[in-house]
């Protein structure tokens, strides 16, 4: 009966660890990036005229370095989620998780 458990355990242990890797190699070949000026804040959401298309995010949490004008970098990371960040000077600005309500680059 122990060596089934383990036998059970080791099996699910590598398909775990094949998953996760399936999962990284695939999420880094999708990974998206588009670059523009901040157009407007309007509470959460920032408007984002990147170079391949407008873009609505709506930001997770507060944006403290978010401003009109800013030029910033949007990493797509899924087809809801992204992060962005300052292009120029990014000292101290971490990356703000962000919703994608609109993307842009399927304009």
């Amino acid at each position: 009966m122990a060596e089934i458990r383990v036998k059970l355990f080791v099996v699910v242990c590598a398909a775990l660890a094949v998953a996760i890797v399936l999962e990284t190699q695939l999420g880094a070949q999708q990974r998206d990036f588009d670059s523009g000026p901040i157009q407007a804040i309007d509470g959460d959401r920032v408007y984002v005229t990147g170079e391949r298309g407008g873009h609505v995010l709506e930001t997770v949490g507060v944006c403290y370095w978010c401003e009109v004008g800013l030029h910033v970098l949007i990493n797509f990371q899924s087809v809801s989620r992204a992060t962005i960040q300052p292009f120029f000077n990014t000292m101290g600005r971490r990356p703000v998780p962000v919703y994608i309500i609109r993307d842009g680059r399927e304009d």
